[in-house]
């Protein structure tokens, strides 16, 4: 099977964020849906894929008793423009994993990584707003629009 052109999120490594002591969220190929009750932290995963997009970061999101908080996410990665995009940066890699890391300290500062290299929150946001499509809990305009709708069925069905 040819491999899609994108990027896809194989893992989420959350630790001292928010209501998570250690969690590791491993992401499919293909769709994935997160369900729950109410108050099972679903809001909290897309807020945590917030930050390391290049949202501020808030010391509030840092586990109580906890100095700070560290957001990891895993890319799978096949697209020759987002790995050239990268090497222009400064930020190669040669794996076919693309690896975002935030660390948030309870003073406000705050470290930014992207393939184990130190960036600013700018190269983080630049990175995500050319290659992330996030669609947020309610951003569902976005969702009812028929061209964009379009683009996600032909994504999905590798068209």
């Amino acid at each position: 099977m040819k491999r899609q052109n994108n990027l896809q999120l194989k893992y989420l490594t959350l630790k001292n964020f928010a209501t998570f002591e250690t969690q590791e969220v491993k992401f499919g190929p293909n769709f994935n849906a997160i369900i729950g009750e109410t108050g099972s932290g679903k809001s909290l995963l897309l807020d945590a894929l917030q930050l390391l997009f290049g949202q501020r970061a808030d010391k509030k999101s840092i586990r109580r008793d906890a100095d700070f908080a560290t957001l990891e996410a895993v890319f799978a990665c096949y697209d020759k423009s987002v790995k050239d995009y990268c090497h222009e940066l400064g930020f190669p890699f040669e794996e076919d994993e693309i690896i975002i890391k935030r660390i948030i300290y309870k003073n406000g500062s705050n470290k930014n990584f992207l393939n184990f290299q130190s960036c600013s929150l700018n190269n983080l946001i630049q990175f995500s707003k050319r290659f992330i499509d996030l669609v947020g809990q309610f951003e569902n305009q976005k969702l009812l629009n028929e061209t964009y709708q379009l683009k996600l069925l032909d994504d999905f069905s590798h068209l």
